[in-house]
């Protein structure tokens, strides 16, 4: 426990290193705008973000990325995919040392799983239109998966569990990006080094 105490103050430095002196006020306006989103998921869970046609996308690739590895792997790989690319995007933020984009990625990840839950809750009633890039009638990715592990009837509570993911985590990731521009707000801005 101690081990993971002293990770997470010096990611905490780390991260409180990284804010001081950066400009924060298009930062905050644009975590308000993402709370704006988060707030609306909450109370549609059809919302449809400006995320939305972005992971679509994402998600349909997935489905043509995963095919080689069978018909399992080619249904689940549209939500593979659209998860896994928020997850990439933050992971190369950090990896550049910008924190504020990787919170940003967390809440783009949070409004892939509302969009994934709204998908595994139509799972029996079929209701969502659907889209298919291959021609043909269209196929309900998650009545498939559900079928597949004998669950269909279940999803409401697949869709709840998500649901409460995607609520901890985009707002955990609002929380997150409003305190490092609280942080950039309380420093100088840091010297260009003399030449």
């Amino acid at each position: 426990m101690d081990r993971v105490r002293a990770a997470f103050s010096s990611s905490i430095v780390v991260v409180e290193t990284w804010c001081a002196g950066r400009h924060w006020p298009l930062r905050l306006l644009f975590l308000a705008w993402l709370a704006w989103v988060a707030g609306n998921h909450l109370v549609d869970d059809q919302y449809w973000s400006l995320f939305g046609s972005i992971n679509l996308g994402i998600h349909e690739g997935g489905h043509v990325l995963f095919r080689p590895l069978g018909e399992w792997f080619t249904v689940a790989g549209g939500t593979i995919a659209q998860c896994a690319a928020p997850l990439i995007a933050g992971a190369l933020f950090v990896r550049q040392e910008d924190y504020f984009g990787s919170a940003v990625c967390g809440v783009w990840l949070a409004d892939n799983l509302y969009g994934v839950a709204a998908y595994c809750a139509d799972a029996s009633s079929r209701a969502l239109p659907l889209v298919n890039i291959g021609g043909g009638d269209a196929e309900h990715d998650w009545t498939y998966l559900m079928e597949s592990i004998g669950m269909l009837g279940s999803e409401g509570t697949f869709a709840a569990l998500i649901r409460l993911i995607a609520f901890a985590l985009g707002w955990g990731s609002i929380v997150a990006g409003a305190w490092m521009c609280w942080r950039m707000a309380g420093t100088r801005p840091v010297a260009p080094p003399r030449r």
